[in-house]
């Protein structure tokens, strides 16, 4: 009989992104009383939720990234003065 090595008896990790929506999906079914029965709609509900939570995300840390990369970019350009308007004195 072959011998099995650790990697084979130790559980498999599940992604960070299914473990966030079987934890919102066990919410769902916690906060209907525990009501057996409704497992695919807590689970694409709970899908839905993180999916669009995590894109939220996203767009956000994209829009901070390109401002401050805009910001950086303009504050060394050589244009930049050129292009701000004069200030009347």
């Amino acid at each position: 009989m072959p011998s099995r090595r650790r990697s084979d008896l130790s559980p498999q990790r599940r992604h960070p992104i299914t473990e966030a929506i079987a934890n919102r999906a066990y919410e769902l079914f916690l906060a209907r009383g525990g009501e057996h029965g409704h497992a695919l709609d807590d689970w694409l509900k709970a899908e839905q939720e993180v999916l669009e939570d995590i894109k939220g995300h996203a767009a956000a840390r994209t829009r901070s990234t390109v401002q401050r990369e805009t910001n950086r970019v303009a504050q060394r350009s050589p244009w930049t003065e050129r292009l701000r308007p004069s200030k009347a004195e």
